[in-house]
């Protein structure tokens, strides 16, 4: 049972972040606010970081027991809410799987960025951007990326999550 706990408490606490960072709207959510219903959803090891007006909630998790009994490719998580003044302005959210080349070395094979951002506040796209680079040659990497902008609506955003 205690193998069990310690193989999935990653992924449960990985899955209750994301269901947290899945509520946030970009240009709407405030600091103080989306702090009190993460700390309601007992995460642990949260990285919190402020600077003057720029503040970013985080997230990393990494598939290191799964990878050691080799029974998935090593694989990181790292997800992150960002605030300007106090209000959220970018989500990040980076996935990568590791995979072997020839000489049997590991290194970053496949990946997904999903940004959501209100860097250009006077543009507004309803839309989400995809970009996805394929494998040209052996040691090429799979990688998407998914851009939106706050104008997204709740739709959207989850149809580009899938």
């Amino acid at each position: 049972m205690l193998a069990f706990i310690t193989v999935t408490a990653p992924r449960r606490d990985l899955d209750r972040f994301m269901r947290e960072v899945g509520t946030v709207e970009v240009g709407k959510t405030k600091l103080e606010d989306w702090r009190h219903k993460v700390a309601d959803a007992q995460l642990a090891d949260l990285n919190f970081v402020c600077d003057r007006q720029n503040c970013g909630v985080g997230l990393q998790r990494e598939n290191n027991l799964l990878h050691k009994f080799r029974v998935a490719p090593p694989t990181i998580v790292d997800a992150s809410v960002g605030f300007k003044n106090a209000v959220a302005d970018e989500i990040y959210i980076a996935l990568v799987v590791g995979g072997r080349n020839g000489q049997g070395e590991w290194y970053d094979d496949k990946g997904v960025v999903v940004r959501l951002s209100s860097d250009q506040p006077k543009a507004c796209h309803p839309d989400y951007v995809l970009r996805v680079k394929n494998r040209n040659q052996v040691g090429d990497r799979y990688w998407a990326t998914v851009s939106m902008d706050s104008c997204v609506s709740p739709e959207v955003r989850a149809k580009a999550g899938r």
